[in-house]
């Protein structure tokens, strides 16, 4: 059972090769991409022997996600997950909280910052 595993198609990775070798994981992509994506997918035999089909939706995210990691920016998801390990940091912090006048003062304007945008 593992080998027929091994051997199983993956629609999105033949997607992410289809999309670099057109050239179009660029903020430029050449005018007819997805057409030209669509086209080499349905040459491509899935694993039931069938021409493959990915929706259009789909295939604009993952080259989406493509650029982002070619540019090396994180998921959007993943920004409200920092988490503070190191303890300079922690103490930094805690030191522009005094300036401000203590936490409580640096959490309102936390709130109101938030509020602005």
């Amino acid at each position: 059972m593992a080998a027929t595993e091994k051997t199983r198609i993956n629609k999105s990775e033949v997607v992410r090769k289809i999309l670099h070798e057109i050239g179009a994981v660029t903020d430029n992509p050449p005018e007819s991409w997805r057409t030209t994506v669509e086209e080499r997918l349905s040459k491509q035999k899935g694993n039931d022997g069938k021409p493959m089909k990915m929706n259009a939706v789909t295939i604009y995210q993952l080259r989406r996600s493509e650029i982002d990691k070619l540019a090396g920016k994180r998921k959007r998801r993943s920004i409200g997950r920092v988490k503070f390990n190191d303890l300079e940091k922690l103490i930094e912090v805690k030191k522009f909280a005094d300036t401000v006048g203590g936490i409580g003062q640096l959490e309102r304007a936390i709130v109101f910052l938030k509020k602005l945008g």
